[in-house]
């Protein structure tokens, strides 16, 4: 059975890094998937797999899946603009998109690299969203199969609005979907080692910049460990994601489980 990570947060704080960082981690224990959604194919190669997924290209696999012989079909003009009028319509293309992450043969892990946080919690309610509509039939049956448990890793950043929206964020999946971020990293804070040696650079021109800094971080940190407490990693600028995502061993999460949703 494939071991499922999430990865979520706002644009530009470093899922994709992230993600990269904890698919050669995993690379180590077993074979990886990372599968990246509307990310352009930003994730850089390495020893794992990759699928970019889109609304279009989900919708393309399904219906290529069912169609047998007549695939060739989607190919054409017409195939086309059935493709555009369907991921037009609300759920098609989150719901197919969660069914083909669902497509995945011989990969111990699979790193999802999460649409950035505006849209990951409605992408994932999608499934409750069929569920509630369609009790029977091809969408019944299709969502019954997805399985969305696994540990959730949301990024953010040290700085007041990232650290708002992070926690917004974490709220709003605990309230739609019952489930909390297993891990909330913080990326690219300032080293304590800078912040202690502040006081002796009295000719340094960046030292002001440097103490607002540290000023707003802590403030930011202050905020985000009352929220997830132990949950909280901080990455100091300069410090590999590898190396301390190490320390987390997060092959032996498995026995970490959330509620299907």
């Amino acid at each position: 059975m494939t071991q499922r990570f999430w990865i979520t947060g706002k644009g530009g704080v470093g899922k994709t890094t992230l993600a990269e960082a904890l698919a050669a981690l995993l690379s180590r224990h077993g074979a990886v998937e990372v599968v990246e959604f509307d990310g352009e194919r930003s994730v850089s190669k390495g020893t794992w797999g990759h699928r970019d997924v889109t609304g279009k290209r989900s919708i393309s696999a399904y219906l290529g899946h069912h169609m047998g012989p007549l695939r060739a079909l989607l190919g054409t003009p017409p195939g086309q603009a059935a493709i555009s009028l369907l991921n037009a319509a609300p759920l098609v293309g989150d719901l197919t998109g969660l069914w083909w992450l669902h497509q995945v043969r011989d990969r111990a892990f699979q790193v999802v690299d999460l649409p950035a946080s505006g849209h990951a919690a409605g992408f994932l309610r999608s499934r409750r969203a069929a569920r509630r509509m369609a009790r029977v039939g091809p969408i019944a049956r299709l969502v019954e199969r997805m399985d969305l448990r696994g540990p959730m890793l949301l990024v953010t950043l040290a700085e007041p609005l990232a650290s708002q929206e992070a926690i917004e964020l974490a709220d709003q999946l605990s309230v739609e979907l019952g489930r909390d971020p297993h891990r909330v990293v913080c990326n690219r804070v300032l080293p304590q080692a800078v912040v202690d040696a502040l006081d002796h650079w009295e000719d340094c021109p960046l030292k002001e910049d440097l103490l607002q800094r540290a000023d707003m971080e802590n403030k930011a940190l202050a905020q985000l460990k009352s929220r997830f407490g132990d949950r909280l990693i901080c990455l100091p600028d300069g410090q590999a994601v590898l190396e301390r995502l190490e320390a987390e061993e997060p092959w032996n999460w498995t026995s970490f489980s959330a509620p299907a949703v």
